[in-house]
């Protein structure tokens, strides 16, 4: 092998080696966060918006309606608390628990009495309440804002994944919110001719794992289709931005599906070592508020390092993920 390929090699190789937690974590831990105002329900307070709105922040989502899917945890509910201090006009907020949902919704009362607040419980994985979502997402207010966070993942071999978690996954992660999207450009942000949308998809949107096809595949369909659209969208002054987070401490992992469709139930190493929802969403909206529409949050160095070898070394890449996957089947394990 040429000596630029050993080098290639060898710097994936301490990518695949190295923990993916240390890899994949921010450099230094953050200082603490600013704690929030003491009416804050504790629904809100372990994910407080980790720094103050930036100036563009400020300028382009103050006093916006804003609809969040997967708003109850995470980092959907930290990108609702950062949005907060921001003064929306009012928030729409849609996840498949209504149990949570409605303590949300309460929570939010009493913070922000004065904030209009609309929950809309629906289970994304269902294509007919997805259907009565949109209808009731067209005839409602107005949409300046639209978050796509909610996401499942998976934790299974291909030949043990039963065909109905693709559907399942597929359906959660792309077609639903591609619904959604279609529904809110085409009633609100079209005729206004102003809007923001931001797709969170994920580092695995364009860097695939093992034991991860079902979330991976639904990732990929996320980013191309999220290319596509941009470029139809571009002469409507409506922006579509697709962020791939690299790790994030949040309850992804617990609640990925295993190959017969059971919750995972287990925190993996990687997220049990990754940087805090809070700052991470803080970061997106920042860059999105910014104009950027395809980056990439923690571990956006090793990421982008791993996405030129796949590019420019694929010969090279693809023996390191067999080495991984074999490895990991091996050791029976279903995290990175």
């Amino acid at each position: 092998m040429h000596s630029a390929g050993r080098r290639s090699l060898a710097l994936l190789a301490v990518l695949a080696a190295a923990s993916p937690s240390a890899a994949m974590a921010a450099p230094s831990p953050p200082p603490p966060s600013p704690a929030l105002s003491p009416v804050l329900s504790p629904v809100l307070s372990p994910h407080p918006p980790s720094l103050p709105a930036t100036v563009r922040m400020r300028q382009k989502l103050s006093g916006k309606h804003v609809l969040i899917t997967g708003p109850t945890s995470g980092l959907g509910l930290s990108l609702l608390s950062a949005l907060l201090p921001l003064s929306p006009l009012s928030v729409t907020l849609v996840s498949s628990s209504a149990g949570k949902l409605e303590e949300l919704r309460s929570s939010l009362a009493r913070s922000h009495p004065g904030l209009p607040v609309i929950a809309r419980p629906c289970d994304l994985a269902d294509p007919g309440a997805v259907a009565e979502l949109r209808r009731e997402v067209e005839a409602g207010p107005k949409i300046d804002l639209l978050l796509l966070n909610a996401g499942l993942s998976s934790r299974s071999s291909f030949l043990d994944t039963a065909p109905a978690v693709d559907d399942r996954l597929m359906q959660v992660n792309f077609l639903s919110q591609a619904s959604l999207l279609r529904a809110v450009v085409a009633s609100s942000m079209l005729p206004q001719r102003a809007g923001l949308a931001v797709w969170i998809s994920s580092v695995q949107g364009y860097l695939p794992l093992p034991l991860r096809s079902s979330y991976v595949a639904s990732k990929h369909a996320v980013q191309g289709y999220t290319a596509s659209v941009r470029a139809e969208l571009a002469d409507h002054n409506v922006s579509l931005a697709t962020c791939s987070p690299g790790y994030v401490r949040t309850g992804l992992s617990l609640n990925a599906a295993r190959g017969d469709g059971e919750r995972h139930g287990v925190m993996d190493e990687t997220t049990e070592g990754a940087p805090e929802p809070g700052r991470v969403a803080h970061e997106i909206l920042d860059r999105a508020a910014g104009g950027e529409v395809d980056f990439t949050v923690v571990g956006g160095r090793s990421a982008a390092a791993a996405r030129w070898l796949s590019f420019c070394v694929p010969r090279v890449f693809r023996e390191i993920m067999r080495r991984r996957a074999v490895k990991m089947m091996e050791a029976g394990k279903k995290d990175e």
